[in-house]
């Protein structure tokens, strides 16, 4: 079935079910004027939503009217079953059982996914170009450690030494000397050089002043 023919159809059986069901709701008084006046101005209401999907090919449309086709096949039954054959109640019945089998099938139109040709897309064309340009690693610049202090090492015993862990000088004779390791010893001539090395007098060198 064309989706056109679907909607012509639909609309249709719509006015003819909803004509159908006015003149079964008029028909009543009391209680049951109320109630199904209500049903009448809800169905009316989702009906409105209902076309517009059907309009734009939706299939939430069509199983929309589904619904509402077993809303109407549901309480034609209730009506039959409480006040019996009423007028235009038939009309109704029939109507709407046919609108639910026209909703089923453009229902299941609508589902069916439209068969594309989809071509794959050109694979890019990827140039390799070979870097003429050598990049020499960073060569990282070790700088050896300078020592503490310049102090000139003598091959014999100066008056003064001092330890390079350190930051006095000693007398040649003090105690503490013999504390100093021999690879750390620096040794001086004179006092002068001991403090432009940086080194401070020991209290040993205080107490002999």
């Amino acid at each position: 079935m064309d989706m056109r023919w679907g909607l012509l159809a639909a609309s249709a059986l719509v006015l003819v079910s909803f004509l159908s069901l006015i003149f079964v709701v008029f028909g009543f008084s009391g209680l049951s004027f109320l109630l199904s006046l209500t049903l009448l101005v809800t169905l009316m209401a989702l009906l409105a939503l209902t076309m517009g999907g059907i309009a734009k090919a939706k299939a939430w449309g069509w199983s929309f009217l589904s619904f509402i086709s077993l809303v109407l096949i549901f309480y034609a039954y209730i009506v039959y079953l409480i006040f019996g054959l009423v007028e235009n109640l038939g009309i109704l019945l029939v109507s709407a059982i046919i609108m639910l089998v026209v909703s089923v099938l453009n229902f299941r139109l609508a589902e069916q996914p439209e068969k594309e040709s989809i071509e794959a897309p050109p694979s890019p064309k990827v140039e390799v170009y070979e870097s003429l340009d050598k990049v020499e690693p960073e060569q990282k610049v070790v700088r050896a450690p300078q020592p503490v202090a310049k102090a000139v090492a003598a091959p014999k015993k100066l008056p003064f030494v001092a330890s390079r862990m350190a930051s006095t000088y000693h007398r040649s004779n003090c105690e503490w000397m013999n504390n100093i390791k021999r690879k750390n010893r620096v040794w001086f001539s004179t006092e002068k050089q001991a403090r432009k090395a940086g080194f401070k007098p020991h209290e040993c060198i205080a107490e002999l002043k």
